[in-house]
């Protein structure tokens, strides 16, 4: 099976050369856009440092890690694969 077949099956994949962005200035600010509880998104901010590789490279098992509520966590999951699909579709059309 190769890597984009892995893709598809299991979304939760990482996508290492995935160019993707969250459109927002910075991590944070994004953060504040999805109306996450506020103690959440303080420990989302600290422990995302680099929005390149929490896009291209996090997992929702780093999510649970981090001790947020439920909800936090599939609203930030939600997020970060439709913006992981957007980038796949701007590859696909480019390419």
């Amino acid at each position: 099976m190769d890597i984009e077949e892995l893709r598809h099956v299991v979304p939760e994949f990482t996508c290492h050369s995935l160019e993707a962005s969250t459109g927002f200035p910075n991590v944070r600010t994004w953060l504040e856009s999805l109306d996450l509880n506020h103690d959440d998104l303080e420990t989302l901010a600290s422990n995302i440092t680099d929005e390149s590789d929490f896009l291209a490279m996090g997992t929702k098992e780093d999510l649970y890690r981090m001790n947020l509520h439920y909800s936090t966590i599939l609203r930030v999951w939600r997020a970060v694969v439709s913006i992981r699909d957007t980038a796949r579709t701007l590859e696909q059309s480019t390419a």
